[in-house]
């Protein structure tokens, strides 16, 4: 079994992402899925973007 040196009191709680502002921003695809759709008759791309630059630079969404 693996061990684990992490100690949560040493690390800042993760801050709640609230929607980005309307805008143009920079972004590249990170992760990309070919997904069924729910009726099963069909299929649809999902697609994963990170920011690169600017204020938001980081997030995914």
């Amino acid at each position: 079994m693996a061990t684990i040196n992490f100690n949560v009191s040493e690390t800042a709680p993760a801050q709640e992402f609230q929607p980005l502002p309307e805008g143009k921003y920079e972004a590249v695809i990170s992760d990309s899925d070919v997904k069924a759709t729910r009726a099963g008759n069909g299929s649809y791309i999902q697609l994963e973007f990170e920011i690169v630059s600017g204020e938001h630079k980081g997030r995914r969404l």
